[in-house]
């Protein structure tokens, strides 16, 4: 897998959130959460570009896979 777009990214572990970001600062964002469970997509505001994605439980979800 390709990491040379995610500039950050953060775990909250207590949470199990991961957090994605392709801009290597936050902009004025809005959340698409309508395409996949437990993924959000988010955009930028005046172009709808995919800046960021959030990804809720993937522990959980990885051991679900194995």
């Amino acid at each position: 897998m390709d990491n040379s777009f995610i500039l950050r990214s953060r775990y909250d572990e207590i949470n199990d959130i991961l957090y994605l970001h392709f801009t290597p600062s936050a902009l004025r964002c809005y959340s698409d959460c309508d395409m996949f469970e437990s993924i959000v997509l988010r955009r930028e505001i005046d172009t709808n570009a995919i800046v960021g994605i959030t990804i809720f439980d993937p522990k959980r979800c990885q051991y679900q896979r194995e």
